[in-house]
């Protein structure tokens, strides 16, 4: 569901971030989703391969693998559920596309950054876990470019390192995030559902930070750092019980 706040430079913020995020892995194989198969991540026939960033697409019976970028796009006329196996590693996973994509079941491993690109018109949901690399952990990104339309995480995450969030993002599990710490690297929203409560501790940096609560409760019980705003939108009721130290402006 598209949705919209009161930060209108986001979109500029959000293109620049992206473009910034597709520079982390641009020698790498292009993947795209062809839906040819089952809802099955590692069904045969499911994926096409660029080897040319883009240009030339081949049909593989190959999934991706850990250093390769992934593009869930429009090659599907309908909504669609992907079923991981047991443990997923790709380098970075994008959405692209005007239908929603669900991936349910496994998990991810070692994904530096989930997108939504700019010229994504639905809403996308990762209702699968997503994990640090266990021999080298590192921080995960979470981008949503489209300024409107979401990017939900619902899984029972286990990153451990740093949260660095963009955009609009549908919170739909209390550890989201895992034990890591949430970075601001623009200006950010988070939609609480009702129950909900983040202990991570976050850095706001200098960006501005809304909280949408609409029914019910939503808490955070981590430490507010830096000095970025803050700002509670929506009717329910939103609880701040960390020693806070953001110095910004709170809007309720």
């Amino acid at each position: 569901m598209r949705k919209n706040f009161t930060l209108l430079t986001t979109n500029f913020y959000l293109l620049l971030t992206f473009l910034v995020v597709i520079q982390f892995n641009i020698l790498a194989a292009q993947y795209r989703w062809s839906g040819a198969g089952s809802g099955n991540w590692n069904t045969n026939g499911n994926w096409e391969k660029s080897s040319d960033g883009g240009a030339t697409w081949e049909n593989t019976s190959v999934p991706p693998t850990s250093s390769d970028d992934v593009t869930l796009g429009n090659l599907i006329s309908e909504d669609i559920t992907i079923t991981l196996p047991s443990q997923v590693e790709i380098q970075n996973l994008y959405f692209n596309s005007t239908k929603s994509y669900e991936i349910t079941g496994g998990s991810f491993s070692g994904v530096t950054a989930f997108v939504l690109n700019p010229t994504n018109t639905a809403d996308q949901t990762i209702s699968s876990d997503i994990s640090d690399d266990q021999a080298t952990p590192g921080n995960v990104t979470f981008v949503n470019a489209t300024g409107g339309y979401f990017l939900n995480i619902s899984g029972n995450n286990s990153i451990s390192t740093e949260s660095h969030i963009d955009g609009f993002l549908g919170i739909n599990h209390s550890l989201a995030f895992g034990t890591s710490k949430i970075v601001l690297d623009f200006n950010s929203s988070l939609i609480l559902q009702s129950g909900i409560s983040l202990s991570n501790d976050i850095n706001t940096s200098v960006y501005p930070l809304i909280v949408d609560v609409s029914l019910g409760t939503g808490t955070l019980s981590g430490v507010l750092s830096e000095s970025g705003s803050l700002e509670k939108t929506g009717a329910g009721t939103l609880v701040l019980s960390g020693a806070n130290t953001f110095a910004g402006v709170t809007t309720i």
